[in-house]
């Protein structure tokens, strides 16, 4: 009977086979779920799906193949609507044909998260915080310069004559500073992701990223090729290191060791000649004035101190205002107050 167990004895090959209940019933372990298993199944080949396809670079080639009937677990199937609804502008479909002659156009990298760059910065920061000193002080290169300027205006401010006050700075409307940090967020962004040696590639980044916080691509594309043309970024394509986006963190304890000072940031742009290290500082201001370009400068020249109490020897350090294209060297050590003749 078919439902019968059955012995085949395959003396040929020394060996034997053992049926046990009908043909088509199969053999499975007790408790088995076809149902739970077949969920698992899919949900493995969707993950294998999602590893592969996320190790591509710059392009992913699905080959799509036309069937009147298809498996619902397949590759194919997973992909037939996520296709169908993506972007045209990311997709192109292309026939077996037309593979000799197909030439890419510029592959379109991803826009890494800039809060990414932070993550070294932060467990270095945690660390220094851990020393354990009884009071801490954290402040940012850009206080440099002004917080100064507020101990001199507050402890002068009695002294001043009424008509010899310097008239109050103007204060953009808020909408304007909004914008205006909008516009530096994305020149830093753009810049980072900059590939200095491919100036089509960066054009293309830069595109994306004034699409991304919704700037005008053409002005936005135009800044970021003046910046990218000033002769201090071709030394940096010509550098043997660089780093965009740099994380520094110092630390320095007072006289009496009760107070530990943190100075932390991010410096835009360090890269390496053969004599030392060079710190570039974007700044994005439409306009300048020369009490704010010194704080720049103080700005910049902390970052090269970080640098250098880190054990580096930094040559230089400079100001690239993007809106302009001018590059601008600041000294290394504090410049002397000039004195009355």
């Amino acid at each position: 009977r078919r439902d019968a167990t059955q012995l085949m004895v395959d003396r040929e090959n020394d060996s034997f086979d053992i049926q046990v209940g009908p043909r088509n019933a199969g053999f499975h372990t007790p408790g088995f779920d076809p149902d739970l298993e077949s969920i698992h199944a899919e949900a493995e080949l969707r993950r294998l799906l999602y590893v592969a396809a996320t190790r591509a670079e710059d392009w992913l080639i699905l080959p799509h193949f036309l069937a009147q009937r298809r498996a619902e677990s397949t590759f194919a199937a997973f992909l037939e609507e996520p296709l169908q609804t993506a972007d045209p502008r990311h997709l192109l479909e292309l026939d077996p044909d037309q593979f000799d002659s197909f030439k890419p156009a510029t592959p379109q990298p991803a826009l890494v998260a800039h809060e990414s760059i932070i993550d070294a910065w932060q467990s270095r920061r945690a660390a220094t915080l851990a020393v354990g000193a009884v009071d801490i002080i954290t402040r940012a290169p850009s206080q440099h310069g002004s917080d100064k300027e507020k101990a001199e205006r507050e402890a002068g401010a009695a002294d001043d004559d009424e008509d010899d006050a310097a008239p109050p700075e103007y204060i953009p409307p808020a909408s304007a500073r909004a914008q205006a940090l909008k516009r530096g967020n994305a020149i830093h962004r753009a810049l980072a992701l900059a590939d200095l040696s491919d100036p089509a590639k960066t054009a293309n980044i830069a595109q994306r990223v004034a699409e991304e916080y919704e700037l005008d691509p053409t002005e936005f594309e135009n800044e970021i090729h003046r910046a990218l043309n000033t002769d201090l970024l071709g030394r940096a394509a010509q550098a043997d290191q660089r780093h965009f986006e740099l994380p520094l963190v110092r630390a320095a304890n007072g006289a009496d060791a009760a107070q530990t000072t943190i100075t932390e940031g991010v410096a835009d742009l360090v890269f390496h000649e053969p004599d030392g290290w060079v710190v570039v500082d974007f700044k994005s201001d439409r306009s300048r004035d020369r009490e704010r370009d010194r704080r720049y400068a103080d700005q910049v020249r902390t970052y090269a101190t970080m640098l250098t109490a880190a054990g580096q020897t930094v040559k230089e350090a400079w100001l690239l205002y993007t809106h302009t294209g001018a590059a601008e060297q600041a000294p290394l050590t504090q410049p002397q107050p000039e004195t009355a003749q």
